[in-house]
Parts: structure tokens; C-alpha cells; sequence
């Protein structure tokens, strides 16, 4: 739903009923901040859903951010 899909990469959203909800959070983090990359997903029903990741501008990582 597109209710799900709007909080899928915020802090401590789950839809589970174990679970710290910090997966997509911490991977979007890694990846935009430290990576200069990109994530995101697609998502169709029936189909599933596919995270992906852009690192072709990715430099090395600026841990001091």
C-alpha cells in the first residue's frame, strides 16, 4: 500500500511484529551520506517488491560526515 511505501525508509517503521524497524532506515543512511549514492525500490502487487542501490558516483567514503 502506498501508505507502507511513504515510510519505508523512515527511523523505527516495521511491519512485523518483532523488529526494530532500523534495516531501510540504516541502509538509506550508509548509502546517501556516506556512499553519494542512491536507494530506493518498486514495488507492484502480486509482483513483490526490489530495493536497489546507485553507487556510480560513489566515492570513497567520507566518514566524517
Amino acid at each position: 500500500p502506498d501508505s507502507v511505501q511513504r515510510q519505508v525508509f523512515k527511523r523505527s517503521f516495521t511491519t512485523k511484529q518483532k523488529g526494530t524497524g532500523l534495516g531501510a532506515y540504516w541502509a538509506k543512511l550508509l548509502v546517501e551520506r556516506y556512499l553519494s549514492g542512491r536507494i530506493g525500490f518498486r514495488s507492484s502487487a502480486g509482483e513483490g517488491t526490489t530495493f536497489w542501490m546507485d553507487l556510480t558516483n560513489a566515492g570513497a567514503p567520507d566518514w566524517d560526515k
